[in-house]
C-alpha cells in the first residue's frame, strides 16, 4: 500500500482520482463477417478506440488507440477476461484456447492463459448468453501485488493468442478484457 506522502503526491499531480474500469472487446463471427472468424493467431486489444470498427461504449472506453491521452492516467489494480456468447460450447471453446499477454511499451507485464484471469463479472454458468470465467464477484479477479500506472501517452496493449481454430456453433463470441483501477485526470 502506498504511503500517505505518495498518495498526496499522486493527487496533487492529477487532482482528481476516480474508480473506473478500462475495457476493450474483441468480436468473432462464425461466418467471418462482419468480424473475423476465431482462427489461430494473434489479436490485439486496446488498439481500436471508441467509434473505430463500429465499437460502442458497450465494447470499449478507449478514446485513443493503444494509449491514454494526456492528462489522463490509469492505475491498473486488477485484470480479467469475460466471454460473451449465444452458445455455451463456443464460450468454453474460446476460453480453452486463449492466452493473453499484457504489455506496456513492449515489455511483458503479465502472461497467462485466459482461463486463469477471471473478470469477476457476468452471469454465472449458462443461465443467460454469458459465461463467467469464475464466480462473478469483484473479489474473483487477478489482482496485481504492485499496481501499475499507465501514464499519459504511454503505449500499452493486450495480445490475445488463439492457439487453434475454433468452429463456432452460435453466430458470435465476444471476449472482453477488463482492467480494474483508478483513473487520474485534471479537474474539470
Amino acid at each position: 500500500m502506498p504511503s500517505e506522502f505518495t498518495r498526496r503526491k499522486e493527487i496533487a499531480r492529477y487532482r482528481e482520482i476516480t474508480d473506473q474500469p478500462l475495457y476493450d472487446t474483441l468480436r468473432f463471427s462464425r461466418y467471418g463477417t462482419p468480424f473475423p472468424a476465431p482462427n489461430r493467431g494473434q489479436y490485439m486489444l486496446f488498439q481500436v478506440p471508441l467509434g473505430g470498427d463500429g465499437k460502442t461504449l458497450l465494447e470499449t472506453n478507449m478514446d485513443n488507440a493503444g494509449m491514454l491521452a494526456s492528462p489522463k492516467a490509469f492505475r491498473v489494480q486488477s485484470y480479467g477476461f469475460h466471454i460473451i456468447s449465444n452458445n455455451p460450447e463456443d464460450a468454453w471453446a474460446m476460453l480453452s484456447v486463449c492466452h493473453a499477454v499484457f504489455k506496456v511499451m513492449e515489455k511483458d507485464i503479465l502472461s497467462a492463459p485466459v482461463d486463469e484471469l477471471p473478470s469477476g463479472t457476468g452471469a454465472y454458468g449458462f443461465v443467460t448468453t454469458q459465461l463467467s470465467n469464475g464466480l462473478p464477484t469483484k473479489a474473483n479477479v487477478y489482482k496485481f501485488r504492485k499496481p501499475r500506472w499507465l501514464e499519459p501517452n504511454q503505449n500499452f496493449k493486450v495480445e490475445l493468442t488463439l492457439t487453434e481454430n475454433v468452429s463456432l456453433v452460435g453466430d458470435m463470441v465476444k471476449i472482453r478484457c477488463i482492467f480494474g483501477g483508478l483513473v487520474a485526470r485534471a479537474v474539470q
